[in-house]
């Protein structure tokens, strides 16, 4: 099988905790926002997949795995921008 996926990502920026702190919050895909288009080569690939019910799968796959990665501690901390420090450093130049 060969499947490419596309993700429709759901962005929204605000202001965050600090007084120049962007934060990018980043909703997690659900399989609705995943787009998949398996390709089987050969007739026993494309029964298998349409009995196994294949994109499917891969839906679940790529949102569990999408959803882990955003719950991880280093995403959390990307998706705030402080952006205090770089206009400091700018001022005391």
């Amino acid at each position: 099988f060969e499947s490419p996926v596309n993700v429709d990502w759901h962005l929204s920026a605000r202001t965050g905790v600090g007084p120049l702190a962007i934060v990018i919050d980043i909703r997690p895909p659900d399989a609705r926002d995943v787009d998949v288009e398996v390709q089987a080569s050969g007739i026993a690939a494309r029964v298998i997949g349409r009995l196994g019910n294949v994109d499917a799968k891969i839906r679940k796959e790529v949102t569990g795995f999408i959803g882990e990665r955003l719950a991880s501690p280093e995403a959390t901390a990307a998706t705030v921008i402080d952006i205090g420090s770089t206009v400091e450093a700018m001022w005391n130049s």
